[in-house]
């Protein structure tokens, strides 16, 4: 038996096995969750430990069972741990989070089995995971579309109204006969959404659908999605770590960070009003700027620069002599007193542009949008003030939200 214990920052310290096999019992000493157990750098996980502390057996996460040989290290990734959360009937909701594995875990193997947005049993009937790549090369279109139904012994006449309802909805009624290689990317992925859509399900599941495709194709299919989404009325569960995706689409977005849910809103709440340091940084492009400051009386001091802060949420920092403020970039202005910041590159976007600079003092990057046009050279320095009604500020310690 191994032991393993986890450690704070989501991962195990690395140990060497000699061979390690399905079935084979882990020891884990750590906070409850699943967890993944990787070869080295291997690309795939090759188990999945599920359970969390205590002895728990290995299963395997591949079709082939698959054993390490030599003594090669051995990580373990936790994912999601536990997590309720009440969807609502037609609702699109996006789960946004930078680790590739946390959600994966809680689309396919925790939330139908424990889904609490519908009267009675969810089964696998009800929901369809649109998935990339979802076509067979080697079938039309139309076959790609009915192949589930197929599987249901669903009679061919059926299948071919179900099909031909949702290949005009998608618009791929000329593409029927067609073999997945013959399309571009978005048409492959309006197949993936086909073979979901012609099962009539309660509820979607679409892990990075757009992940494959180009940038503008991105775009462009993203909003297919959320119109079609929104004509179909069909909950959906969508997961991205594109944050501009959970921006523009999702009706609620829950940000996920080590398997631990950080904050569920909306996306305009989300971006107002970010429960903790890692929300904040996570939504919004460009990031929002976080900086250090050192308390003082009446605000916060970065280098000689003082930022008026009131003094009843200075004292919610309790011990901290420093705090994080958060500004978004567009909540600076170029000003007479302000924040010294040299000027590394000014980014013309047309109708914005942005200045990325260096805080004096400081290494901190700042990034600032300001008017078009502005011939700032490299290495000038600007003065920032930023509007006071738009400062977040987050504890050292804990990183939690300090001001309302």
């Amino acid at each position: 038996m191994v032991t393993v214990e986890r450690l704070d920052d989501g991962e195990v310290s690395p140990y060497l096995v000699d061979e390690l096999r399905v079935g084979d019992e882990l020891e884990v000493r750590g906070p409850v969750g699943g967890y993944f157990v990787w070869d080295g750098d291997l690309g795939d996980p090759l188990f999945l430990v599920a359970g969390g502390s205590g002895v728990v057996p290995l299963r395997s996460m591949l079709r082939h069972h698959r054993a390490i040989h030599s003594r090669a290290p051995v990580r373990l990734l936790s994912s999601v741990r536990s997590l309720e959360l009440l969807i609502y009937r037609e609702e699109l909701m996006q789960f946004a989070t930078y680790d590739q594995f946390d959600v994966s875990v809680t689309l396919t193997r925790e939330l139908p089995s424990g889904w609490h947005g519908y009267r009675g049993r969810l089964d696998q009937e009800l929901l369809a995971e649109v998935a990339w790549p979802a076509a067979d090369r080697h079938m039309s279109v139309a076959d790609n579309m009915g192949f589930a139904l197929k599987m249901q012994g669903v009679h061919k006449d059926e299948r071919a109204r179900r099909v031909q309802e949702a290949a005009k909805l998608l618009g791929l009624e000329e593409y029927l006969d067609r073999k997945p290689k013959a399309l571009s990317g978005g048409q492959r992925q309006r197949v993936a959404m086909g073979r979901a859509i012609v099962r009539n399900p309660q509820v979607f599941l679409m892990d990075e659908p757009l992940s494959n495709l180009d940038a503008k194709l991105r775009v462009q299919t993203r909003t297919q999605i959320a119109e079609l989404q929104h004509r179909l009325g069909v909950t959906t569960v969508y997961v991205t770590h594109d944050q501009v995706e959970a921006m523009t689409m999702g009706d609620r977005v829950a940000v996920l960070r080590d398997g631990v849910l950080q904050q569920v809103d909306t996306p305009l709440n989300l971006y107002d009003r970010p429960r903790n340091k890692f929300v904040a940084g996570f939504i919004g492009s460009p990031a929002m700027n976080l900086i250090t400051a050192e308390i003082t009386d009446g605000g916060a001091r970065i280098g000689d620069y003082v930022v008026p802060i009131a003094r009843d949420v200075l004292a919610k920092a309790g011990h901290d002599t420093t705090l994080t403020l958060g500004i978004r970039p567009e909540a600076f202005h170029l000003a007479d007193d302000g924040l010294p910041v040299k000027v590394s590159v000014i980014e013309e976007l047309g109708s914005d542009a942005y200045l990325y600079g260096t805080a004096e003092h400081t290494s901190d990057q700042i990034i600032a949008r300001i008017g078009t046009r502005l011939h700032n050279d490299k290495g000038t320095v600007v003065h920032l003030a930023p509007d006071p009604d738009k400062l977040h500020l987050f504890s050292t310690s804990t990183e939690d939200r300090l001001n309302a």
